[in-house]
């Protein structure tokens, strides 16, 4: 996310400036514009053709130790469901008269709810029944206590639900919203909880009088494990969020399986919040205790032995005692197998990264990136490499799903939009196949605020770091791989798969990289060296234990310095802030070439599964680059982007470009004639070249129907991204009722 805008010309709105610059710009030469200087001093790299010889990255085969994951087997579950706790805040009867009903500016209803002094903290979920009042849809904002301006509250925290059906004006409608990550999970509460301030219920395309609150009820963290004696789901204790059983006092958990040969191991994560635990095995009349513990609110690393059991059928028991709830994370039998060719794979994302900032890239800034121009030397450099993007939010979902933003949509209508479960995600495919997966993000928009924390075994959020965050007002990449680091010492035998999101780049204004510049350097490089200096500690930290994984270095957006008169991110779609590194890099088991064709951030998630020996994830809308290392040919394939919607300027015109095999560029915005451009001897955008914007328009019209057919097919078994924003708990605590005897 980019927190500076274009500066408006007076009387005129943002978005609008922004366009005519970048009209404007086309008949420009550098000297209208000599903050482009960076790209045209940049000296792209040249095709390296791939060395003759096999590598070994042509027998990588997935992990072969047996791994049963007791989550994913029917659960017995005894005890009495257990009371939900009181409301932290409840409206309804005349108490719904403290609302105030306001208009919106752009037709409909808003009802605003009452100041909470003090703030509501450890708010999970809002219960309401209203009226809609014939809205079109809900929105609903939690305001909190760490932002002065409603205005980006309501543009940072607005949670958006379809309604299910066109409810008539006077036929009330609940609904459910986890607003957790709304208020914890968001910017500028990453390491905080700012509380509850007020709330506010938008109703757009509602009459004036016809939308009615009937109950508004605020309910604290407890809710989540109530009303049920256990269940499972995604368990967030101080900022890890694990798929855990959750089992409430005096209740237990009953998985009958047959342990595998050898000498298994019971492995898991446990935390509480008060009272007692233990877990057993019932082998026959034989009964052993493995584990009991007690307090601990966040989450201890426990294993044992199963070898006395190996072959048996067993019954493995979770069990609670006294007060509270237990949570038992991601339980699972690991029995070792036979030695395999199966590698680490860290994909490192580096955010706001832009290509030509970096050596390997032809920056003329000597010494500003050399860990990652050390791994272009000896890997696979993509050097036109594009984000389907030039923000986050849109971003990051594809490169953890293969999916297109336009199929996915996340981020087209809210900040906080969710990935709809269900669908399949890049780290899922590593679990089922044995991999070891952890997320370690410095941005929510990476991880829990997209819904992007399932499929990890542990997902390390950035709340994990509450209280220790410096300067940068986000956790920094040495806390991000200490997380890493102490993770991959839990089970060292095992190998594994991380995704790590840095955010150094993104924060190249702070203070800290305008000091003591390097000569020749920008604070912006002097933040890609940072960023870079960390990548080179957590690959020799890797290194020292033994550990040379596949490397994918990346980013997810670009970076403008003025180029056709916009700044910042989100806010076109010129190379600058969608052309970005991609880096593949394994010791001794990739070729080192690099290869010029074309290719989109869609693309790695396939890439990364194939060489890995691992299928592709169903659905997915990016290709294996694989034929390029194998040195076989790769079918020309177009790159499309979109900028349908940035946070900073919702209201804005949607942005779509597309880049042929030839390098042709069509870049369309909408009510202004569309720009063309050859990338091929004008990287920098700076000739437009009207003759190509025929044919490059009849190729973006076609990717944008098939964009448009993938999205219905994606929509229609998924469901939208707003759905997401409803309680997802609700279902997992029906499913638990279903298994008590």
């Amino acid at each position: 996310m980019s927190t500076r805008a274009t500066r408006p010309v007076r009387g005129l709105p943002a978005w609008l400036c922004v366009a005519v610059l970048a009209v404007a710009a086309l008949g420009c030469r550098r000297s209208r514009f000599p903050e482009d200087a960076r790209c045209l001093a940049a000296t792209p790299p040249a095709a390296r053709a791939r060395p003759a010889g096999d590598f070994a990255f042509s027998g990588w085969t997935p992990p072969r130790h047996a791994e049963i994951r007791l989550l994913e087997l029917p659960g017995e579950v005894a005890g009495s469901s257990v009371a939900a706790t009181g409301p932290l805040a409840s409206f309804e009867g005349e108490d719904v008269s403290r609302f105030v009903r306001e208009p919106l500016p752009a037709g409909g209803v808003r009802l605003r709810g009452p100041d909470f002094d003090p703030p509501l903290r450890g708010v999970a979920r809002l219960r309401l029944r209203l009226r809609p009042g014939g809205a079109t849809h809900v929105r609903v904002v939690p305001f909190g206590a760490s932002m002065d301006d409603d205005a980006m509250q309501r543009s940072h925290r607005g949670v958006d639900l379809a309604l299910e059906r066109d409810a008539a004006p006077d036929a009330p409608v609940e609904l459910v919203v986890d607003v957790s990550q709304a208020l914890r999970g968001n910017w500028t509460d990453a390491a905080g909880d700012p509380g509850l301030t007020r709330i506010e219920i938008e109703l757009p395309g509602a009459t004036a009088e016809g939308p009615a609150l009937e109950q508004a009820v605020v309910e604290g963290e407890g809710v989540r494990f109530a009303a049920a004696p256990a269940g499972h789901g995604e368990v967030d204790r101080e900022g890890i969020v694990r798929p855990s059983w959750y089992v409430n006092a005096g209740a237990r958990v009953a998985v009958r399986l047959r342990l595998p040969p050898g000498a298994p191991e019971l492995r898991w994560h446990e935390a509480a919040t008060a009272g007692a635990r233990s877990v057993r095995v019932l082998d026959g009349a034989r009964a052993d205790v493995l584990s009991r513990g007690a307090g601990a609110s966040g989450w201890e690393p426990r294993r044992a032995s199963l070898a006395s059991h190996a072959g048996h059928e067993v019954v493995i028991q979770l069990a609670a005692e006294g007060e509270g709830t237990a949570f038992f994370g991601e339980p699972r039998v690991v029995a070792s197998g036979p030695e395999t060719s199966t590698p680490d794979v860290l994909v490192y994302l580096i955010d706001t990264l832009r290509a030509d900032a970096l050596g390997a890239y032809g920056s003329p800034r000597a010494g500003v990136s050399p860990t990652i121009d050390a791994l272009a030397r000896g890997g696979v450099v993509f050097s036109q490499a594009l984000s389907t993007s030039s923000w986050t939010k849109p971003a990051i979902p594809t490169l953890l799903t293969g999916l297109h933003p336009m199929t996915h949509r996340v981020g087209a209508t809210s900040y906080t939009d969710r990935l709809p479960e269900g669908v399949p995600l890049l780290q899922e495919a590593f679990r089922t196949a044995g991999w070891r997966t952890g997320s370690f993000s410095a941005s929510p928009l990476g991880s829990t605020l997209s819904g992007l924390e399932r499929g990890f075994a542990a997902a390390y959020t950035p709340q994990r770091w509450q209280g220790e965050i410096g300067d940068l007002e986000h956790p920094g990449a040495e806390q991000l791989h200490a997380g890493l680091l102490a993770w991959v010492d839990e089970e060292p035998e095992l190998p594994f798969f991380a995704y790590v999101q840095t955010l150094e780049v993104h924060e190249w204004k702070r203070a800290r990289y305008a000091r003591d510049l390097a000569p020749g350097f920008e604070p912006y490089d002097a933040a890609v060296h940072d960023a870079d200096r960390r990548l080179g500690e957590l690959l020799e930290a890797l290194r020292s234990r033994g550990r040379h994984p596949l490397v994918v270095v990346l980013a997810d957006h670009g970076e403008s310095f003025g180029e056709h008169g916009v700044h910042g991110h989100g806010t076109s779609l010129f190379q600058s802030q969608i052309h970005i590194p991609l880096v593949l890099y394994a010791e001794g088991a990739l070729p080192a070439m690099t290869v010029t064709d074309p290719v989109a951030l869609t693309d790695v998630a396939p890439t990364v599964l194939d060489l890995a020996g691992l299928p592709p994830l169903p659905g997915q809308d990016g290709a294996s680059l694989t034929a390029f290392p194998r040195g076989e040919g790769a079918a020309p394939r177009g790159v499309s982007s979109e900028l349908v919607r940035f946070v900073w300027r919702p209201d804005a015109p949607p942005w779509r470009s597309m880049v042929s095999p030839e390098l042709g560029k069509l870049i369309r915005v909408k009510g202004l004639p569309d720009l063309a451009y050859d990338l091929a001897h004008d990287r920098c955008e700076t000739r437009p070249r009207p003759a190509l914007a025929g044919t490059l328009a009849a190729a973006l019209d076609e990717r944008l129907r098939e964009e448009d057919a993938a999205h219905e097919r994606f929509a229609a078994q998924h469901g939208a991204t707003t759905k997401g924003a409803v309680d997802a708990a609700e279902v997992e605590r029906l499913r638990a009722l279903g298994y008590v005897q």
